[in-house]
């Protein structure tokens, strides 16, 4: 079939190109173009049921009226801009899981009957990040009857994200004294003028004994009791490890004389992420304490604390050389024996060794699902050590020696397995099961002999006899399974 001419083909008009907005507006019709802006009608709205709001240039204008305004009188309160997740300090108020990271929880007999010197032994007072006391069903749920009184639970700090390795150094030093220090006791003058009134004034030479006045209460307590603590702090967080180790020394002298307190501590802090789905980590305190006692021993002249209110003020326990009055060489006036020469030679240290870890692996499978394993130590081991010096003038040649010994360890292994997820984003759920054992053993003796005949070998195997001995021990386990729900 032939072909048509070139010039005998229909041509196919090429597609117009688009037209800008204020193009196609120019070749509308002069009619059809908006002189001026449509006002709101309530009319047409009434008639139509069109929206009765205002064209674009009308609702641009009221919007720069209102900006204006606002500049011009600014309101009261303004708005408050919330910081960076990252920036606002996360407050933990409750420990979902036991034993969670550096978090140590004490099951209490009574909310108000907190040990001190648990907390002394710990040293977590100015490594504590948050106290949280937790008495509501979720605990009660975790731990059971144990939580019955409440559970109070302890989160020390961890390293800080930095660019650096932080390192500080804090240091504390005080006095402490006597809370109640004004006793009203009579001094050498009232005493005297006392014992002439109700006739005990016999023999006695009123001439010497008024030039001693002393205040007992002054030479048994130590008015300015000194206390220095230092710490060292070693911290840093990376992407893959967390760790912040402190290690401290606390030293304390005892308002009592013959009285005195010193522990050095190390902690331990560590959390790495071996994997994406996997970390590890260990919290770890080691502790030891040694304190010297003023032991009260019976309420009786000769012991100190006692001694405050039986001694009369012309009573001095010190000679004029400063040294201690003893009635061994009747440089010593008063009934009985010098309390302070009691005291020295009847001293009692006590020594104690304290561990507390924690190891933990953590494994995140899936999305939301977290399976913790964990594995707790608590180990205390305390000795007492007591003698009473042949030489002293009371134990007329004889002395004594006393030892005490307890150890205490508790084992714990928790594992739980916490399920979060959520419906349609409005229902969020939160779902553990969890296993916890315990396994707690104690136990200890006490052992006193006497006949020791020298102030070097005053020890247990240095006695003829015992004279009291004593022993216990302790233990119980359980095994417990748990589960909770949230939503």
């Amino acid at each position: 079939k032939a072909k048509k001419p070139a010039e005998n083909r229909v041509r196919k008009p090429a597609a117009p190109k688009a037209e800008k907005p204020a193009e196609r507006r120019a070749r509308r019709p002069e009619a059809q173009r908006r002189s001026a802006p449509r006002k709101a009608d309530p009319e047409r709205r009434r008639k139509t049921g069109a929206p009765n709001t205002p064209d674009r240039e009308e609702r641009q204008r009221r919007i720069q009226n209102r900006r204006k305004a606002k500049k011009q009188n600014p309101p009261a309160v303004q708005r408050v801009v919330r910081p960076p997740r990252e920036e606002i300090p996360q407050v933990v108020y409750r420990a979902p899981k036991p034993l969670r990271r550096g978090r140590f929880i004490w099951k209490l007999v009574s909310m108000a009957a907190v040990v001190v010197a648990v907390f002394l032994a710990l040293s977590v007072f100015f490594r504590v990040e948050t106290i949280t006391v937790l008495k509501d069903a979720a605990a009660t749920s975790v731990y059971g009857s144990r939580a019955a009184n409440g559970v109070v639970v302890i989160t020390t700090k961890r390293g800080t994200s930095t660019e650096k390795v932080d390192v500080s150094l804090r240091t504390q030093q005080g006095f402490s004294n006597l809370a109640h220090g004004e006793w009203n006791m009579m001094n050498t003058a009232e005493r005297i003028q006392f014992e002439k009134e109700i006739g005990l004034d016999t023999g006695q030479d009123y001439n010497l004994l008024s030039k001693t006045d002393i205040n007992w209460l002054d030479v048994v307590f130590n008015d300015r009791a000194r206390l220095q603590s230092y710490d060292l702090t070693v911290s840093h967080a990376t992407d893959k490890l967390n760790y912040f180790v402190s290690g401290g020394f606390h030293d304390q002298d005892g308002i009592a004389q013959g009285s005195s307190f010193a522990r050095y501590n190390l902690r331990t802090n560590v959390d790495v992420k071996v994997a994406p789905w996997l970390k590890i980590g260990t919290n770890t305190m080691l502790a030891y304490e040694e304190a010297q006692q003023a032991d009260d021993g019976e309420y009786a002249l000769y012991t100190p604390i006692s001694a405050c209110r039986f001694m009369l003020p012309y009573w001095n326990p010190y000679k004029e050389d400063g040294s201690l009055a003893s009635s061994k060489d009747g440089s010593w006036k008063g009934t009985s024996y010098n309390p302070l020469e009691w005291m020295e030679n009847n001293p009692l240290d006590n020594k104690k060794y304290k561990a507390l870890s924690v190891l933990y692996a953590e494994v995140t499978p899936i999305r939301n699902l977290t399976i913790r394993s964990q594995f707790g130590v608590d180990y205390s081991h305390s000795t007492a050590d007591m003698k009473s010096y042949p030489s002293f003038v009371g134990n007329n040649g004889v002395g004594a020696a006393g030892r005490s010994s307890y150890t205490t360890i508790n084992l714990t292994i928790t594992n739980t397995i916490n399920y979060k997820f959520d419906i349609n984003r409005w229902h969020q759920f939160n779902v553990m099961l969890g296993q916890e054992g315990v396994d707690y053993r104690s136990e200890g003796f006490q052992v006193v002999t006497t006949g020791q005949n020298n102030d070097a070998f005053t020890q247990l195997i240095s006695g003829t006899r015992a004279s009291s001995w004593s022993n216990s021990s302790s233990s119980h386990a359980f095994l417990s399974f748990f589960a909770r729900g949230e939503y």
